[in-house]
Parts: C-alpha cells; sequence; structure tokens
C-alpha cells in the first residue's frame, strides 16, 4: 500500500523514473535513475541531484551534494581503516588525540577529494504547476581509490613518533574493507 502511494505521489510529480513493484511487502525498484554509479574494485563514486529555477546553480547544488556524498563514504573508510590501524599497532591514544590525528589526515584527503573526475552530467526541464521551470541536474563524480589510499598511508606514514613500518598492503586491505562498510551503511 505504502508502494503505491509513493508511486503515486511521484507521477504526480512529474517523475520520469519507471517504478515497479517487486514483491508484496511494500518493497519497490526505481529505475531509469541519470548518473547511475556504482563502487568498483578500483574507483569510488558519488552522486548528487539537486533542482532549481537556474540551471549553472542547479548543477553546482549537484556537485556539492556529490562532493560531500564522496567526502563521507571515504570519511567513513578513513575512520574504520584508523582504528583498526590503532588495534594493529597497539598504539594507545586517548580520543582526543585520535580525532586530531584523523584531522591531519582528513586535510591530506580533501586535497586528494579535489582530483576527482566527472562522469556524469545530466539535466531535465520540467514545469512547475504554477507555470514556472526547474531544472534538474543529476551529477556523478568518481576517484581512483589508489590515490585515496596512497594519500592516507602517506599521512599515517609521515610523522616519524608513530613507531610505523604499517605494511602497505595490509593497510590498503583494510582500506577496503572500510568503503564497503561504507557503502553497505
Amino acid at each position: 500500500m505504502t508502494a503505491v502511494c509513493f508511486a503515486t505521489l511521484l507521477a504526480s510529480c512529474g517523475a520520469n523514473k519507471k517504478i515497479s513493484q517487486t514483491k508484496a511487502d511494500d518493497a519497490f525498484e526505481i529505475k531509469n535513475t541519470p548518473c547511475e554509479c556504482k563502487d568498483t574494485q578500483e574507483i569510488i563514486r558519488a552522486r548528487g541531484m539537486r533542482e532549481s529555477m537556474d540551471q549553472q546553480m542547479a548543477q553546482q547544488m549537484a556537485r556539492s551534494n556529490a562532493l560531500d556524498q564522496l567526502a563521507s563514504k571515504i570519511r567513513t573508510a578513513v575512520r574504520s581503516t584508523i582504528n583498526d590501524y590503532f588495534l594493529n599497532r597497539n598504539v594507545n591514544m586517548n580520543e582526543e588525540s585520535k580525532r586530531k590525528f584523523e584531522g591531519q589526515i582528513m586535510q591530506d584527503i580533501d586535497l586528494t577529494i579535489s582530483g576527482y573526475r566527472t562522469f556524469c552530467e545530466k539535466y531535465t526541464l520540467s514545469k512547475r504547476p504554477d507555470g514556472s521551470k526547474v531544472y534538474k541536474c543529476y551529477y556523478a563524480i568518481e576517484i581512483d581509490k589508489e590515490d585515496i589510499a596512497r594519500s592516507v598511508y602517506h599521512s599515517l606514514t609521515k610523522d616519524e613518533k608513530n613507531d610505523l613500518d604499517y605494511d602497505y598492503e595490509k593497510f590498503n586491505e583494510s582500506f577496503n574493507k572500510g568503503l564497503r562498510r561504507a557503502a553497505n551503511n
């Protein structure tokens, strides 16, 4: 029942997505979503969607939304990786020190994220009931997992007082586990 109401609501709002009910337990699937993006073994992807009466504003807001989503995925994976690192190294740090350490790493990651690539940018133009036009922008970006992993690894190993001989392969495996956890949340 809920899925039927939701499908009716989307149809009445002028959505151009096809919705099909898959099971009797109110589950449904949205098909033909512009800028579909899934992470791969090598690439982290994110997308954003925003609408505005101004096309450029819709694009800027959608790009910002995609960047926020990308940063969130990476931040979740980095926290998991840092926690694994401290557990594996038997490093005893209080929460404040961990947050400071994490903050330093996130600064390096922010620089790396700026190297994202846009792989999809699509627009729709529709009319509102009052006759005004609204642009909807779908924006998708990607970045190599290896670039992020190198940035985090460099941040972990650049400080000599951390007593590091952290194995990069082990680190990369931990980082990828963190990304998978982030994708499942």
